[in-house]
């Protein structure tokens, strides 16, 4: 179940990648980049609820501090106060990668439109 929504992750930065690269920014796409952001939060907090995550003395049983540190982690913060179980280790470095490229790829394409708009 976790290969086919990482499949679809994958597929919606992707589709994030092209909208970038083809100049296809519109004020719509800021609706559509939230969207996908909470998609990948949520997707890896359901994640995390599954391989685990521990903090102050005690594993995370509910989803809250799973959204919380899927929250953390996509924006590289990182407080330390949770923690991935080694067999979560795996999406936590791949959500940070995917956290660093979209705000990366946000910045850029709001920026290209935002120049091409004042033009």
């Amino acid at each position: 179940m976790l290969a086919v929504e990482l499949v679809a992750v994958v597929f919606l930065v992707g589709l994030t990648v092209r909208a970038v690269f083809r100049k296809e920014f519109t004020p719509w796409m800021v609706v559509l980049f939230g969207y996908r952001l909470l998609e990948l939060v949520a997707f890896f907090a359901a994640a995390y609820r599954v391989v685990g995550i521990t903090g102050p003395g005690r594993r995370a049983e509910t989803i809250g501090p799973c959204l919380y540190f899927s929250i953390i982690t996509i924006t590289t913060i990182g407080y330390g106060d949770w923690y991935p179980l080694p067999q979560a280790r795996v999406f936590v470095a791949f959500e940070a990668l995917i956290g660093w490229l979209y705000m990366g790829l946000f910045i850029a394409a709001l920026t290209n439109y935002l120049g091409r708009r004042k033009a």
